[in-house]
């Protein structure tokens, strides 16, 4: 097999000999690790739908991980596949499993998405105690399922081979500091703007060196600075549309204590700042979101199509991709929120509420809604 056209600078395939099969080392197995993300992107865009790789991201860039959930949803949406995202919380390992292989007779495209794999699979799928190895084998997936998998930091080779023989791999990696000025440059230059030279530095003092996250600044600053004003981005602009303020991101901060994201919420909450955010507004948010999911809960119970769920929970004016999303998120939510589970969290808030107005002083706001949040949100009870 003549490997030449693969093993170049920014891409490598790690080749695995099976020896039982090929005792005189022929090569039957290998899985594709790229480095360069334009060569990922080309790579998934030319995807065989029907028999999928694996797609893998490792690395530190978790922005990254959610640009390819982006477009692998967006290349999904004429299948109407159905998405399930675990992000390993205590049982997820095994729920994953389940989800896995355990297909419903009319079963439709299935993509499953494992954020935080590092924090479960590998020691999952390691055991040699397990009596079905097909089990754990995840080449053996059914057909019609695409599995996209986050690893935080390197996956080791027990891992890896787990995966099996068809794996797209990206690998990413910080920007060395050398490069990280003309990498801005380029990367602004593609989406269409010019950086002043105080803008650019800007971006590259506040934002990690990361692909994903320079990605996402700079789509920000595209969406959000006026059109005429794209050929002559100030620092002004940067700092209005990329660093407003400190403070958290209310919305993202719920959305994690809902899909049980542990290092999404951490963030989060190091980000609040006193003079700009409150938790009793978290708090009404949180509240929002459980009656929502409340709705949701009955409306499956009565069998409701996604139209008329979309009409009960109030989002049928918002754009068509954006209400699958959302009730794909609701579903995933339900199966995680038990109707005890969500009595514990009303209950939580009516007393939160009460404590915040009368004997919790503020300078505790954060300490005390943590320690709740941590036990109704994360902890380890069984569901």
């Amino acid at each position: 097999m003549n490997l030449a056209p693969f093993l170049d600078k920014e891409m490598k395939v790690r080749i695995y000999c099976k020896k039982k099969l090929c005792p005189r080392a022929v090569f039957r197995v290998f899985q594709m690790e790229i480095k360069d993300l334009k060569q990922f992107y080309q790579q998934l865009s030319k995807m065989d739908v029907q028999a999928p790789p694996v797609v893998l991201v490792s690395g530190n860039d978790e922005t990254i991980f959610d640009s390819v959930l982006e477009k692998l949803e967006s290349k999904m949406t004429p299948l109407e596949a159905v998405i399930t995202t675990f992000s390993g919380e205590p049982g997820d390992g095994e729920r994953f499993l389940e989800e896995l292989f355990n297909i419903p007779l009319f079963s439709p495209y299935r993509m499953i998405v494992f954020r935080h794999a590092e924090q479960v699979l590998p020691q999952l799928l390691a055991k040699e105690s397990r009596k079905d190895t097909y089990q754990t084998d995840l080449s053996s997936r059914p057909d019609a399922t695409l599995l996209v998998l986050q690893h935080e930091g390197s996956p080791n080779k027990g891992f890896l081979k787990s995966l099996g023989s068809n794996v797209l791999h990206y690998v990413s990696r910080d920007i060395f500091a050398e490069k990280l000025e003309q990498t801005i440059e380029q990367m602004a230059h593609s989406s269409g703007l010019i950086l002043s030279e105080e803008a650019l530095h800007e971006i590259k003092e506040r934002t990690p060196p990361r692909t994903g996250a320079l990605q996402s600044a700079l789509q920000r600053l595209k969406d959000l600075v006026p059109p005429e004003k794209h050929k002559s981005v100030s620092l002004e602009d940067v700092r209005e549309v990329l660093f407003p303020r400190v403070g958290w991101n209310l919305f993202r901060l719920v959305d994690s204590l809902f899909s049980g994201d542990v290092s999404a919420y951490r963030a989060e909450l190091q980000s609040y700042n006193a003079s700009t955010d409150s938790f009793l507004t978290l708090m009404s948010q949180i509240l929002r979101r459980v009656n929502e999911l409340r709705h949701y809960r009955l409306g499956a119970s009565m069998s409701m199509k996604p139209a008329e769920m979309a009409g009960f929970l109030g989002i049928q004016g918002r754009h068509e991709f954006v209400q699958k999303k959302i009730l794909q998120q609701r579903d995933t939510e339900k199966n995680r929120f038990s109707p005890d589970r969500l009595e514990r969290i009303y209950d939580f808030l009516v007393d939160a509420g009460e404590a915040f107005r009368s004997n919790v002083r503020p300078e505790h706001h954060k300490a005390y809604f943590d320690f709740q949040a941590m036990e109704l949100f994360f902890g380890q009870e069984k569901r």
